[in-house]
Formats: structure tokens, C-alpha cells, sequence
């Protein structure tokens, strides 16, 4: 059998006293999965050069997952092959690990050629690691895979542990316990978002994202408060830090939780985000004064112009949290404006990475 294919295991067990008896039956259908017997998490990781390589080493290693096929009760573990890339600044002072999540349908190969993110990694000296969703993404067919992180709502069409995929990363590659940062684009953002919940990492960036840990606005809410509040989630990481960077004017991801008023754009929206997987997201500023709750900031706000068409409001927090929504206009200027990402007056990675650091912050 060719190699990258998955292999669909259902067994019908029938037992009695005195012996059990086995039917088996195999499917075969195109998709970078194999099926190997349980066993732990993790397996040996490979390393190898990608065909059309970005900075950096790409490194991968197995996961292990649950797959119910259409009609069975019994669930088949398979084990994914799952890939991110490893890129390491010369000559500079490092300064903590920056993990990126690009958006659906997007590979991390084509998102870092998108976001030149490993030039920000140079700059300000971060260990870059660029995860690599799986290939059940949302529409994926055994014609043409569409990788996707599964954020809890979105957007994958299988249950992927991507949680435990970013710590199964981290575990490897964080051994001198630096702080660990997030950034992250549309799926990639809502990724970040699911990540802050659990307090895997610190702080997080996000761009054009939302809260999707669960399939309605409020019970995201109620969802991530639970886990972030959970003791047993990494209470020496409680100083969290999060920004929202958003076109007011998204179309995939609506800045007020409302369909677009576009006829095209209101279909892709239903089909997309309500239809398929589920989930109603909510709006950008009751999210954002969600996470200011939540990381224990005041309601109180202060508002700065970072241009004619861009503005950030801050909240008041303690010493060592952040809270930021960084508001852009017009973003259809550019075209369309859930695809925005570096403009005349923003650079988001380059933002994000100065907000990490506490770069122009006296906190």
C-alpha cells in the first residue's frame, strides 16, 4: 500500500464463554494518516527537509487520536502524522519561543511565505515554531485536504486534539522553560485563543480571530472561564497578556457577531461559520471585555490612534497583563478585508512581538 494513505479499522467483536470470534473489515481512502496499535502519545520524531522548504527544519512525529466512522458506536484510534518547523535566530539573544498558527486551508509552509514571521523571529529573538494543522480541516475530501485547527467549534471536520498537539511541541522544544508566546491568523487566532483558555502559553496575539472554544458566543465564555479559573492549568501562568487585532469590516469574521451585509459574503458566512461545523461566533468586543474579566483588568479603557484608520484601546490591568483591541477601518481598501494582514500603518507580527516584550509599556 503507497505510504500517506489512511486506513479505516472498524472490528466487531462478539465474545462467549469459551473463545471470541473477530470480523474485520478495512477501508482505504486517500489522507496522510496510518494506523498504528495504542500505545502513548508520542512517538520518535523525523525530521526532514520540506520540498519547498521555508526557514527552519520541519520535524514531525505521531499523534494519536480517536475516529468514529458514520454509523458505528465503537471509536478507531488512528495515528496522525503532524508536522511543524523549528527555526532558530543566529547571533541573537533569545528571547522566548513564538509559536504561529496560520488560518484554514492555509498550510504553515504558505502562511510563513504570507506573514515573513521568521524576519520578526530575527529581529526581536524568538525561537520560531510554525504549526502545521492537521489535514481534516473543514471540506477536506480524499481529493484535496484543507488543513485546519480544531479551536473546539472550528474548523476541522474530525476531532483533533490540537491542544495536545501544541503541547506535544512545546514539551519538546521548550526544555529551558522560556516564555512561550502565540500569534495567530483567522483559525490559526481562534487556535491562540483555545490556548490562553488552557494558559499553555502566556500571551497571544491574535489576528482576525475570535473565541471559538465552544459552539455559542456565551458558552465559549462560560467554557474558557472554567478551564482558564481550573487549578490544575498551570497557575504559575497567570500573568496572561492578550490582543485582538480585527478588520472592522470582516467578512468571515464580523467585528459585531453578525452576518455581512454582502449577499456573497452572507452565504460564504452561513456555509462557513453557522452551517458547518455548528458554531455561532460571538462579537469582537464582548469577547474582548470577556478576556479583560477574565485576566482581572478594570472596565476602564483608554483609546490611542495609531492612524486615521487604525485605533487601540487598552485596558486598565494589573502589573504584567494586557488586554488590547487594535481596530482597523476600510480594511476592503486592500481588497477583502478578512485577508488583510501587513498594512502601510501595522505590521501585526511586528506589533505583536513588541507587545510580548513590553516594548513602549511601562508594565
Amino acid at each position: 500500500m503507497p505510504l500517506d494513505h489512511v486506513v479505516h479499522t472498524v472490528i466487531d467483536e462478539e465474545e462467549s464463554g469459551s473463545g471470541s470470534s473477530y470480523r474485520t473489515t478495512l477501508r482505504v481512502r486517500m489522507a496522510r494518516l496510518v494506523v498504528e496499535p495504542p500505545s502513548v502519545f508520542e512517538a520518535p520524531a523525523t525530521r526532514r527537509l520540506d520540498d519547498e522548504p521555508i526557514p527552519g527544519e520541519k520535524i514531525s512525529f505521531s499523534q494519536l487520536t480517536k475516529y468514529i466512522s458514520s454509523g458505528l458506536v465503537m471509536a478507531t484510534r488512528l495515528s496522525l502524522t503532524r508536522s511543524y518547523y523549528r527555526y532558530i535566530p543566529k547571533n541573537v539573544e533569545i528571547k522566548g519561543i513564538l509559536i504561529q498558527f496560520g488560518g484554514w486551508k492555509q498550510s504553515c509552509e504558505d502562511w510563513e511565505r504570507k506573514s515573513n514571521t521568521s524576519a520578526v523571529a530575527d529581529k526581536y529573538g524568538f525561537i520560531l515554531l510554525t504549526a502545521c494543522g492537521s489535514e481534516f480541516g473543514m471540506f477536506s475530501t480524499i481529493f484535496k485536504t484543507k488543513p485546519g485547527f480544531d479551536a473546539g467549534a472550528c474548523c476541522t471536520s474530525r476531532d483533533i486534539d490540537d491542544v495536545e498537539y501544541v503541547k506535544t511541541i512545546l514539551y519538546r522544544e521548550n526544555s529551558r522553560r522560556l516564555p512561550i508566546y502565540g500569534y495567530g491568523y483567522s483559525n490559526g487566532g481562534m487556535m491562540v485563543q483555545t490556548l490562553l483558555c488552557h494558559k499553555v502559553i502566556i500571551s497571544g496575539v491574535t489576528l482576525n480571530g475570535i473565541l471559538a472554544i465552544d459552539y455559542d458566543p456565551e458558552s465559549s465564555f462560560a467554557k474558557c472561564d472554567e478551564v482558564y479559573h481550573d487549578p490544575r492549568h498551570y497557575q504559575w501562568r497567570s500573568n496572561t497578556s492578550m490582543a485582538n487585532i480585527h478588520c472592522l469590516d470582516d467578512e468571515r469574521v464580523p467585528f459585531d457577531g453578525l452576518p455581512p451585509p454582502k449577499l456573497k459574503d452572507r452565504l460564504n458566512y452561513y456555509f462557513g461559520a453557522y452551517v458547518f461545523p455548528g458554531a455561532k461566533l460571538p462579537a469582537v468586543d464582548r469577547n474582548m471585555i470577556r478576556w479583560a474579566e477574565r485576566v482581572g483588568c478594570e472596565a476602564t479603557t483608554s483609546t490611542t490612534n495609531i492612524s486615521q484608520w487604525t485605533q487601540q484601546i487598552e485596558w486598565s490591568c494589573p502589573p504584567r497583563k494586557r488586554v488590547v483591541s487594535i481596530q482597523r477601518s476600510n480594511c476592503t481598501y486592500h481588497g477583502r478585508a478578512h485577508r488583510v494582514i501587513k498594512t502601510s500603518d501595522l505590521d501585526p507580527a511586528s506589533w505583536a512581538a513588541e507587545f510580548f516584550l513590553g516594548i513602549g509599556t511601562s508594565t
